[in-house]
This record gives C-alpha cells, sequence and structure tokens, in this order.
C-alpha cells in the first residue's frame, strides 16, 4: 500500500520521524560538507568520444557535484573500497546549460504526462511530499519549475539558472532523510556517465507515424508496402498470457529479482515497490504473465508503460501514442517471442510506436522484430558514488 499523502503544508512534517537527524548525523554531514570543500577525486574509466568531450568541458553546477571523471588514471584508484564509494567533487569553473523539457531537436514531439501517469510515478511506497519541489511565480502563481524524477524548467527561465537551485534544494531534502547517494539519466551528456543507452523504435502504425514525420517510407518502397512490413497478427500467441492480478505479485517479483541478478547496475525491488510499479494501471502500465498451472508459479512476464506525447504541428494527429518496454522475463519461452507478443498487445491498446533501450537482452529481438535504431541517447550516471563505466547491456534499471 502506498503511504498516504501528509495534508500539512510543513515541509519537515513530511520527513519520517524516524530519520530526524541525530547529533552523529549531523557530524556526518558537516565531516562530508567540508570534504566536499577541500577535497578533489576523480574517476577513471573509458569513456566515449561525447562522454570525453563532456568530462573535458567546464561546467559551473556540476563541477562542483560528486560526479567522476574520466581524467583520472585507472592507478589512482588502488582498492576496490575505494571504486566503490562515495566520491567528492572537482571545484567550479564555467556555465552549464540545462535543457530539461524532453522534446526532440526540431521541437515536433513533446512528452504529455497524464495525470495517472504522474501519481503512479511520483507516490511509490514510502514517498515524501517533501521530495515533490516546485517553483512558483510571484506574480500569477504558475508553476514554473519542478523537481524531482522531472526536472523541468519554463522555457522562458532557463536562462534564470533555477535547475541548478532546484538539484541543490532536493538534494538538502534527501540528505535530511539519510541518504546520499542517487541514480539518475539524461538526454544530454553531463560529466560522468557510468554507460550510455542507445533508444531502438519498433514501428506499430506505420501510416501515422509517416504522416506526423516520426518516420519515412525508404526510396522505392510504396506505403501499402511500408505497412505490411510492421503488420502484426490480430492476436497473442502465448498460451496462458494474461493480466497480471494481484495474486500473482509475490511470485513474479522473485523472478524478476532472479532475472536482474544477471546485470550489474539494478533495482531490488520489495513486494511493495513491484506492486506499485507493475501492477496494471490503465493507460500507464500493462503488465502480463504466464503461469504454471499446477501452482501460479509466474514463469514469463511483460510489461511496459505509456508516455505518449503530443505533436507539434500538425492539422490531422494531436498526439503520438507510445509504449516504453519496461521489465521483461522469457525462462519458458523464447524472448523474441515473448516481445512478439508484447508488440501484439501493444497494437491492442493503440499505440503508434514501441520504444525500448538497449539494455539487459533487448538487442537479441530488436533484428528480428524489425525495431529501427533511433537518434536517441540516455546516459545513466550515479551521484556520489564511485562506479566503473559499463556496457549498456549490464544495465538493469529502466527510469522512467
Amino acid at each position: 500500500m502506498n503511504r498516504p499523502p501528509n495534508d500539512n503544508n510543513n515541509d519537515n512534517d513530511n520527513f519520517p520521524k524516524q530519520r530526524e537527524p541525530t547529533e552523529a548525523d549531523k557530524q556526518r554531514i558537516d565531516a562530508i560538507i567540508q570534504a566536499l570543500r577541500d577535497q578533489t577525486i576523480t574517476m577513471p574509466g573509458s569513456r566515449s568520444s561525447s562522454a570525453t568531450t563532456a568530462d573535458a568541458q567546464s561546467h559551473a553546477f556540476w563541477d562542483t557535484q560528486p560526479m567522476f571523471r574520466s581524467s583520472t588514471a585507472a592507478h589512482e584508484i588502488k582498492t576496490e573500497q575505494e571504486l566503490h564509494a562515495p566520491l567528492i567533487p572537482n571545484k567550479p569553473k564555467d556555465e552549464l546549460r540545462q535543457t530539461p523539457f524532453v522534446e526532440d531537436d526540431e521541437c515536433m514531439f513533446r512528452f504529455d504526462y497524464s495525470h495517472d501517469f504522474l501519481k503512479w510515478a511520483l507516490t511509490p511506497p514510502g514517498y515524501l511530499k517533501a521530495f515533490h519541489l516546485g517553483v512558483r511565480s510571484s506574480n500569477k502563481g504558475a508553476l514554473v519549475a519542478v523537481e524531482i524524477n522531472f526536472l523541468c524548467v519554463h522555457k522562458k527561465l532557463r536562462s534564470k539558472r533555477l535547475a541548478p537551485v532546484l538539484i541543490k534544494e532536493i538534494t538538502r531534502r534527501v540528505n535530511l532523510t539519510g541518504v546520499f547517494q542517487a541514480v539518475y539519466t539524461a538526454g544530454i551528456v553531463l560529466p560522468g556517465p557510468v554507460s550510455s543507452c542507445r533508444y531502438y523504435h519498433r514501428t506499430l502504425n506505420p501510416k501515422k507515424l509517416v504522416e506526423v514525420g516520426f518516420t519515412s517510407v525508404p526510396p522505392k518502397m510504396t506505403m501499402a508496402r511500408f505497412c505490411k512490413n510492421y503488420k502484426l497478427p490480430g492476436e497473442t500467441s502465448i498460451v496462458g498470457l494474461r493480466p497480471m492480478e494481484e495474486k500473482d505479485v509475490v511470485s513474479a517479483c522473485q523472478l524478476l529479482k532472479r532475472h536482474l541478478d544477471q546485470f550489474q547496475l539494478v533495482i531490488e525491488f520489495s513486494v511493495a515497490d513491484f506492486q506499485h510499479w507493475f501492477m496494471p494501471r490503465k493507460d500507464v502500465i500493462t503488465t502480463y504473465v504466464v503461469t504454471k498451472e499446477e501452482d501460479g508459479e509466474v514463469t514469463d512476464m511483460i510489461s511496459y508503460y505509456h508516455l505518449h506525447s503530443s505533436i507539434q504541428k500538425n492539422e490531422h494527429h494531436s498526439h503520438l501514442r507510445a509504449a516504453y518496454s519496461f521489465y521483461n522475463v522469457a525462462t519458458t519461452v523464447d524472448l523474441e517471442d515473448l516481445m512478439r507478443n508484447a508488440l501484439i498487445l501493444a497494437k491492442q491498446e493503440d499505440m503508434d510506436v514501441f520504444n525500448a533501450l538497449e539494455q539487459m537482452k533487448n538487442k537479441d529481438f530488436f533484428d528480428a522484430l524489425k525495431f529501427g535504431k533511433g537518434d536517441g541517447m540516455l546516459q545513466y550516471y550515479l551521484y556520489n558514488w564511485c562506479c566503473p563505466t559499463m556496457e549498456a547491456k549490464d544495465v538493469g534499471i529502466v527510469l522512467l
């Protein structure tokens, strides 16, 4: 069950009473702050050219944060304990410009988060209202910036350096609960990504995607042939595939945890976490399972979340309906067959496109199921933690 929201407007009341900082906590925080002021540690690791370029640049904000960079030689990290440990930030240098609204470079598509999606994303078990931070205009009271999980600043205010202010404040609030590390993603390259994953797209509604400019018909191919190329069966083929129910939660959670053991960067889901993130919600999250007849054990799982985009400057279509691959586990069926069924289910829900990152085992089915390589890259970062870089296939975290 989700923790009920606190109606008290005092932010301090939103922190759990049992995590109020003790004198020892305060001393620890003071020591960390002093260390952050006085020392500089950078982190080794091979990088792509874009990541190396980002490390070589100067960033007024990120250079003050505990993020590793590629400029330190590997021999400077002497032990495994030093490798997996908190970091000390670099000294401040030049300006950083944030681009936090999520839209494509041509400004044709913009994420259109529904109320139900945001409620799902922002209210997991144990959430704190104090972590839902906003800045309002003093004149009209309009919300101009929000944080956490979603860092958005109004286009007209991006030159006001609100993003660093929001990040510093949310970091302060999180630190008060005794948490000093974080994982986050960004579509832009900042100092110190631990991995980089490319988006792949599977066309489900070819004609619409062409009309809105998301894709195009290849040379010497007609629209009819293009549509036929992406045609899917009308019904799923896996026997026993059905929507997940509450009775499946414990077994499905155990299945996912065993699956994630093979990857290097993962989330440890509790049963309560799993129930929140995976129980089906209309137009938010879809989860299907296959179970054994004899005991109901979950053997296979499909999940994808719904995140649509508003379409700019198009007279015929207002929204692009997209499914995003979440976590998928195949043990009694082939992964390719499982994901073909996922595409069929998404098509049945009137999705226009199915998106997936090249992480975990996803690349095993991309070619066979006609996924196309996208232009977008998603960088993964660890805040205040020294971690070696890894390949995309070793990343087992999907963040919204």
